[in-house]
């Protein structure tokens, strides 16, 4: 399977922010798809090269119903993020936030599927 992995982030951040702007080269170094959802302060005139900025009315104008129910000014705009990055078909989705600098780890190959244990006793497992 070829995976295709979208970075998602929600800030209101002006793009001259470090953090954004390494994930930007990262992102474009490793081949995902990188996306930001934005809420009402974030700049109007936002831009990174690499990067797919979703502002306010873009989120509004995306097809999403998802859009005109989310509050503004809260982290779950997140959300249309993650619709957009499935959209463009991704099938893996990473998340981090505007002020975190991963670890190298982050960036590690990852696979779309987790290889898992089967119980097959009856009752209560955790």
């Amino acid at each position: 399977m070829n995976n295709q992995i979208a970075l998602v982030i929600t800030s209101i951040s002006n793009p001259e922010n470090k953090v954004l702007q390494d994930f930007a080269k990262k992102t474009t170094q490793y081949g995902y798809d990188y996306i930001i959802a934005g809420d009402e302060k974030s700049p109007a005139d936002f831009f990174i090269k690499g990067c797919t900025f979703l502002s306010l009315k873009k989120q509004l104008d995306s097809g999403f119903s998802l859009a005109k129910i989310l509050p503004t000014k809260h982290y779950a705009r997140k959300n249309l993020g993650y619709l957009e990055a499935m959209r463009r078909g991704a099938n893996i989705i990473v998340e981090t936030d505007d002020d975190n600098y991963p670890k190298d780890s982050f960036w590690a190959k990852r696979e779309a599927y987790v290889q898992a244990g089967l119980y097959s006793n009856e009752g209560w497992l955790n």
